[in-house]
Formats: C-alpha cells, sequence, structure tokens
C-alpha cells in the first residue's frame, strides 16, 4: 500500500493506492475542513463512497455512504435543529441511528443510556 501526502500547502493524505493498483481519494472541500486536515468525501476518482459533516474541530456529526442502495446515513441531528439528540451534555454519543433513503426511519439504532446514582453498587460513594 502506497500513500500520497503532498500538498502544494498542507501535508495531508490525498490518495492511498493498494497493492492491486485501486486508488482511494480523500477529498477536502475548500473550507475550515481543508485548513483543519478533515476530509469531507473518500473514494475511488469517479464517485464518493463515503461523505462527512462535521461539528467543531473533529466531531463526525453526519456520516454518508451514497454507493450504498438507498444511501445508508448517520446522522446525530436528524431534524437539523442543531440539537444534537445524538449526544449528551458532554458529547458521549447516547443515540447511535442509521437510517436508508434519507428518511428518519432507523435501519440499525444502539441507544445508551448514562448511568445513574441508583445503579452504583452499593461500596460506590
Amino acid at each position: 500500500m502506497h500513500c500520497a501526502a503532498t500538498d502544494s500547502n498542507y501535508p495531508r493524505l490525498q490518495k492511498v493506492i493498494y497493492p492491486n493498483g485501486r486508488e482511494v481519494y480523500y477529498r477536502y472541500a475548500e473550507s475550515i475542513s481543508s485548513a483543519l486536515n478533515r476530509p469531507d468525501a473518500i473514494g475511488p476518482s469517479d464517485a464518493n463512497v463515503a461523505t462527512y459533516a462535521y461539528l467543531g474541530a473533529g466531531t463526525v456529526v453526519r456520516l454518508s455512504y451514497p454507493e450504498v442502495t438507498n444511501t445508508l446515513s448517520l446522522d446525530y441531528d436528524p431534524n437539523g435543529n442543531s440539537l444534537y439528540e445524538g449526544f449528551d451534555r458532554f458529547g458521549r454519543v447516547v443515540d447511535h441511528k442509521w437510517a436508508t433513503g434519507g428518511s428518519l426511519s432507523s435501519a440499525d439504532a444502539a441507544k445508551r443510556d448514562s448511568p445513574r446514582a441508583a445503579d452504583r453498587p452499593a461500596d460506590c460513594p
């Protein structure tokens, strides 16, 4: 595997070449993502296999696989109201929903409840 990591302005990963000759490109939008070296999309030269949207410097809040039938996506802000219901107040993932076809119907979901004081063992203060 060979990795090309040269750019005129930023030393960052541009593409990966696998032993069978397959090339996977890392695309950076002309925005703050470019300056932070965050890829907005990954895929071969003619398509995007994965696309990303971020909150802050590095928290992925939207991940989409457009090549999958009906587009498989993970969205921590499914209502678009910037409340990010998928995270708790400390930034931990509490609601992990994968959806297909752009609908809010869940393809696969995992929900994590925060531990409460009542759930602690008796010897724990």
